[in-house]
């Protein structure tokens, strides 16, 4: 059996150009999905800033919130943002609300802080943090240590300014 395979550029016709014609005749419909997800910024009110729609699947849409703190209020008020977005569709659509953690698209991540190094030149250990090291058998983990005291005492001199 042989197949015969031709595009759309042999027609004639460019991916644009069919999409441009058909996408508007899917969208136009009156559907409630449709709607919804045309209008979901006036639908939600101020809520906007919190939330967005991610998925809608028969009678539940999957809601993003952008903080998982509104995650719990929302959860609580979900009976009440069901109503309102039923109420704004006409008829009784919406069945469930379900709520994900996503990341805002609007804003920009924060650059994390960069980490104080420090690494003082000499490090004066307490006598008592002395005789400690000196019951170390291993001399790299003793060396290791010796440095960690001298760095946590250089970051607490530096708190203390």
């Amino acid at each position: 059996m042989r197949y015969t395979y031709f595009s759309l550029s042999d027609c004639g016709i460019s991916m644009a150009r069919l999409l441009r014609d058909i996408v508007p005749q899917i969208l136009s419909h009156d559907e409630w999905q449709v709607v919804l997800a045309r209008q979901w910024k006036e639908a939600v009110g101020n809520l906007k800033t919190r939330i967005r729609l991610e998925k809608i699947f028969d009678d539940t849409l999957v809601v993003g919130v952008y903080e998982y703190h509104w995650m719990q209020e929302l959860y609580l008020l979900s009976p009440l943002l069901q109503d309102s977005l039923n109420k704004f569709l006409g008829h009784q659509r919406i069945n469930h609300l379900r709520f994900v953690l996503v990341e805002d698209r609007k804003r920009v991540p924060r650059k994390p802080k960069p980490k104080l190094l420090v690494r003082p030149e000499t490090v004066v250990l307490s006598i008592q943090q002395e005789s400690a090291l000196l019951t170390i058998e291993d001399e790299a983990f003793r060396k290791t240590l010796r440095e960690y005291w001298g760095r946590c005492s250089a970051l607490e001199d530096k708190e203390s300014l």
